[in-house]
């Protein structure tokens, strides 16, 4: 019998801090002499995805260790190891264990800038976290908190602080100290309404406070002026504040919550994506606005004032009305003359309007899940078209003529699956420009099952021999 030849195996040992099973000496031993010398040299100390449950106290103290502490003095006069060019630490990484308590004496690291404590079991921070005064960069994504001490907010000097998926129920207004803070992140925690010192933190560039239980926004969050990503998604909130104060905003998220009308948007003259699945809109005006990409998935009702979109038509590039009770579009879409996407799947549309076929530019066409009977007349028109998407509704026949399917000759995506189609003419065959034809699921008896499952080229060649000589 011949020796099988040893192959690596490709799976991955697990991630140490899975499964701790390290004492309070194992931990402080993964702080080796290598790792002090490199972060007394650089001022960078890594420990993430050790296996911590608990700091080694040495890391606390690495400022203050001399030589004589790490067992290897060295007199020698190299710049590079010489303990006079000692750099203090200023980047801690911690992240990825399984550590539960942080230290009080981490006021010791007093020259610390950025702090990576995210992805841990830590349930509560010390008060002595104030007293890192040069802290900017704070990450503690993905813990147990339930509360942020009152004195955390004296970090003046925060720029960046992310505290998603936490346990949060309430934030202080003292977090209008901070400031200095451009990026908040308070996403997936469980608070229920916001203080009012939010509006204080003037240089904020980007605020997720997504996947919480807000209820309401306070007022002062219009003074945000320097805002460019704002998502409130995934909340209880039933109405926005005025936004109009928000000109540099460029992205507004606030899908999934029970928003009922929209603000006035006049003012927001930077903004280019609204996202507002999910909600109970009847109706929206967006005038004033330079949108280049607007996603309404859920507008329930009427379409008249949804369709004030006209001041947008050279900007406008993707519309997405998909998963609404709309029963028809307005003539006005014709206004959006340099739409490249329009996704109006997922309604009760019956037809479409001649004015669509002006949409000369549009690449993209999604009509699935509606109550057509048949391609729309205008659908023809558009020349530029290159995907159309009309699975689950009621169409009856495939018309290949020289007006309509014919005239689509940059048509390389057609998908009718789930229809009514009675038959499949063999001139369908010729559209060998064709990369994808799905027509399962309708009425036809030929081709057969078995030929369509083949995929496109053997649906097209089986079509061609049929055509009539």
């Amino acid at each position: 019998m011949s020796q099988r030849t040893p192959v690596k195996s490709r799976i991955k040992v697990c991630n140490k801090s899975v499964f701790h099973l390290q004492d309070k000496k194992a931990d402080e031993n993964e702080l080796s002499m290598g790792l002090i010398k490199s972060a007394k040299r650089t001022g960078h100390l890594s420990l993430c995805n050790r296996g911590l449950g608990t700091v080694p106290p040495n890391v606390w103290k690495i400022d203050e260790l001399v030589m004589d502490d790490t067992k290897e003095v060295d007199f020698s006069r190299s710049e590079q190891n010489s303990w006079w060019s000692c750099e203090p630490l200023k980047m801690l990484d911690l992240s990825s264990n399984v550590i539960k308590d942080i230290s009080p004496n981490i006021k010791m690291l007093q020259e610390l800038v950025t702090l990576k404590l995210h992805d841990n079991a830590i349930m509560a921070l010390p008060s002595e976290i104030s007293e890192l005064k040069s802290l900017s960069n704070l990450s503690l994504d993905r813990n147990k908190l339930t509360e942020l001490p009152i004195e955390f907010y004296k970090l003046t000097e925060l720029r960046w602080l992310s505290i998603s998926h936490n346990k949060l129920k309430k934030v202080a207004p003292d977090i209008g100290d901070l400031v200095m803070l451009t990026f908040l992140d308070l996403s997936y925690n469980k608070l229920e309404n916001l203080p009012p010192g939010m509006g204080y933190l003037v240089r904020l560039i980007e605020l997720n406070l997504s996947n919480n239980e807000l209820a309401e926004l306070p007022p002062d969050i219009v003074n945000l002026r320097d805002l460019k990503k704002f998502n409130i998604s995934n909340n209880n909130l039933t109405m926005l504040p005025p936004l109009g104060e928000l000109r540099k905003m460029e992205v507004l998220d606030a899908n999934h919550n029970n928003i009922e009308e929209l603000p006035d948007f006049y003012g927001c003259t930077a903004l280019k994506e609204i996202y507002l699945a999910n909600n109970y809109i009847k109706s929206i005006s967006m005038e004033g606005n330079k949108l280049s990409f607007v996603r309404q998935d859920v507008i329930r009702g009427g379409t008249d004032r949804m369709m004030k979109i006209c001041h947008v038509r050279e900007t406008l590039s993707q519309l997405l009305l998909s998963s609404n009770s709309i029963e028809s579009v307005p003539p006005e879409i014709s206004c959006c003359t340099n739409l490249h996407y329009l996704d109006l799947g997922k309604n009760l549309i019956t037809d479409l309007p001649m004015q669509l076929g002006d949409l000369k530019k549009l690449r993209e066409l999604v009509i699935s899940n509606n109550k057509l009977t048949k391609i729309p007349r205008c659908v023809y028109e558009l020349e530029s078209l290159e995907i159309l998407l009309a699975a689950e509704n009621q169409v009856t026949e495939i018309n290949v003529s020289s007006d309509a399917l014919a005239n689509l000759r940059n048509l390389a995506v057609l998908d009718l699956t789930n229809n009514s189609i009675i038959s499949v003419p063999p001139e369908l065959g010729n559209f060998t420009h064709l990369r994808s034809l799905e027509l399962m699921g309708n009425c036809f008896r030929q081709p057969r099952h078995a030929i369509l499952a083949k995929g496109t080229a053997t649906i097209l060649s089986y079509l061609r021999d049929r055509i009539p000589t």
